[in-house]
């Protein structure tokens, strides 16, 4: 008993569009791929595929779905797990050089992972700010029952210098480079006796 043509024919097609989809899951970066990326949103599309060159011939979801388990062992859920994986893989690939977004669940992903790494920033910058305060607020105490003014400015310096450093970790906060704004601030007579 002869295969019929036509039968012959998507099967073929069948096994040439797994490969296909094989290859874009693999090598999601070949520019070639890009004209597949609307074809694999949905099972229709797939069907929709054509490639003469490489054997793929369009048919209807209802003829990939008939003769797919004749050729594949998964059938055609085989074929549609593949076709999502395939999807997917461009999505990502796409994504992975620009910034995240909230249209698909790859750049939902890439989104979570943006935020918990500024968390992780965030938390770390408040931790170093909660120190340098409490060092900055000991160094206060020190300057306010000091005597003498070497000791205040040395003292002053320090603080300030500390206060800058960690001010400048964080880029999202002012730089504290520039200290033109500084007023001086004259200590009176206790100062002029000195």
């Amino acid at each position: 008993m002869s295969i019929d043509k036509r039968v012959k024919k998507n099967q073929e097609t069948i096994l040439n569009l797994k490969k296909l989809l094989v290859d874009i899951c693999k090598n999601p970066n070949n520019e070639s791929f890009k004209v597949y990326k609307n074809s694999l949103k949905s099972q229709g599309g797939l069907a929709k595929i054509e490639n003469i060159e490489i054997g793929i011939h369009k048919s209807s979801i209802n003829t990939l779905k008939r003769i797919s388990p004749n050729v594949l062992s998964g059938g055609f859920e085989e074929l549609d797990k593949l076709r999502i994986m395939a999807y997917d893989s461009l999505c990502s690939f796409e994504e992975s050089g620009s910034k995240s977004n909230k249209k698909n669940k790859t750049g939902l992903n890439k989104r979570v992972a943006e935020l918990e790494e500024e968390v992780l920033a965030l938390q770390k910058a408040h931790l170093l700010s909660i120190n340098a305060l409490i060092e900055n607020l000991n160094t206060f105490n020190i300057i306010s029952k000091s005597e003498s003014l070497d000791g205040v400015k040395r003292l002053s310096n320090n603080s300030i210098d500390k206060i800058t450093s960690y001010g400048l970790l964080s880029p999202k906060m002012v730089s504290l480079k520039d200290l033109n704004n500084v007023v001086e601030v004259g200590f009176g007579d206790k100062n002029e006796s000195q």
